[in-house]
Order: C-alpha cells, then structure tokens, then sequence
C-alpha cells in the first residue's frame, strides 16, 4: 500500500520519529490505511535486517497500541528475538524470548533461538528456552520440537536420547512431520 510504502521510505532514510508519528496517526475510515499484520511484516523486516533493536521495539509497541488487534500482532514479535541474533546477542535474544512468552505466551522466534543455542552449544539457556516452551505448550511439543532442531542442526544422538526421554508419548503424526 501507499502507507507502508511512505513507512519503508522513511526507515530507509532514518526517520524514525516521523514512522512512529505515522504510525499512531488516526485514519479510521480511509481505504489507504490496512490493519492486517502482514502488511506490515516487511517494515518490521527492515529494523531487523539493520539489526536496529531499539527502534524495531518502539515502531512494534506502536503497532500493537495503535493499529492491531490482540492476536494479530503475534508474527511481529518474531523479529523482536530475531533481532538480537543477527547482531549476535544470544543473551538479549533469550532475555527477549522469556518476556514475551510472560506478557504474550506465545514463543516468539524459538526455532531460530533454539537452532542458534544449539550451534553454540549453549545448554544453560537451551535449557531455559525450553523450560518457557514448556509452560506455553507443554513438555511433549516442546521435547518434539527440540528434537526437530537437533535434526536440523545435524546432531543425530542428542535427538536420538530427546526420543528416548522416559515417559515421551509416541505422537505418529509429530513424527511424520520431523521425519518428512
């Protein structure tokens, strides 16, 4: 649209202030204005690709209170982890993780957070990552997906012994779906 295309200028020439006024401007009743997500995935994606966290963080707050409805903004919370990991901060990606699963419960960015935790082999916040999984979606689909990601990482026995965790019920269906 013409508003996300002004918006995606604006970023590109530093005028953040200016998106943010834009953001929060009232233009109910106008066709040129759209309030579905998606529209706006490719703005988000911009701060993210310059790795730019703080101003990603204020532009997602303003479309949370101006534009969206509660369940809509949850793809944008995605580049809120994702961020950190391109500027290579694990630390503040896990942090990040952790209060949105509080204030949303849902699980911004876990794969690639997952995936990332694994290359470095970093266990303590693995762990923690999938402690928060758990508490959204419980210890199943979050030891499933785990295993998932040591596959997708190429780590073959550690997704062997997730599989072999006492007590996993066999899922057919999650099975088929890592395996396909």
């Amino acid at each position: 649209s013409t508003f996300l295309d002004i918006l995606e200028a604006l970023t590109k020439q530093g005028e953040h202030e200016r998106v943010l006024e834009l953001l929060g401007g009232d233009y109910s009743g106008r066709k040129l204005i759209n309030s579905r997500v998606n529209s706006y995935l490719s703005l988000v994606e911009l701060y993210e690709s310059a790795g730019d966290a703080a101003n990603l963080q204020r532009v997602v707050d303003k479309m949370i209170e101006c534009r969206l409805e509660r369940q809509q903004f949850r793809p944008l919370l995605h580049s809120l982890v994702k961020v950190h990991l391109v500027n290579d901060d694990v630390t503040a990606a896990v942090e990040t993780f952790e209060n949105l699963v509080k204030k949303y419960k849902c699980l911004a960015g876990k794969y690639e957070l997952m995936s990332r935790l694994v290359q470095e082999e970093n266990v303590d916040n693995l762990q923690k990552v999938v402690d928060l999984s758990i508490s959204v979606v419980g210890e199943e689909v979050s030891l499933y997906d785990l295993t998932m990601v040591f596959l997708l990482e190429g780590r073959r026995a550690q997704a062997k012994k997730m599989l072999e965790t006492p007590g996993l019920m066999y899922n057919n269906k999650t099975v088929a779906t890592i395996m396909g």
